[in-house]
């Protein structure tokens, strides 16, 4: 995650200082004004904490799923 992270961070700082010239250099000019603001990645720590907490969400979907099985298998036997 932290390689990943910090990839990121070396792209955007490449796209930033991309110097587009020529004739297409106004309509880059407008894309870049459009994109730059939003190309904002997550820290580290963010990254690492929306991991966590997707894989904890998944663990408890498991066992819920496993709960819910075991209860409609004994209802079923009654």
């Amino acid at each position: 995650m932290k390689d990943t992270t910090a990839q990121r961070f070396a792209t955007i700082e490449a796209i930033k200082q991309f110097d587009s010239g020529g004739a297409t250099a106004n309509v880059s000019k407008q894309v870049r004004d459009l994109l730059e603001p939003t190309l904002t990645p997550a820290t580290f720590g963010s990254v690492k904490a929306t991991h966590i907490i997707s894989d904890l969400l998944t663990i408890a979907a498991l066992c819920a799923m496993e709960l819910r099985r075991r209860r409609l298998k004994a209802t079923a036997t009654v």
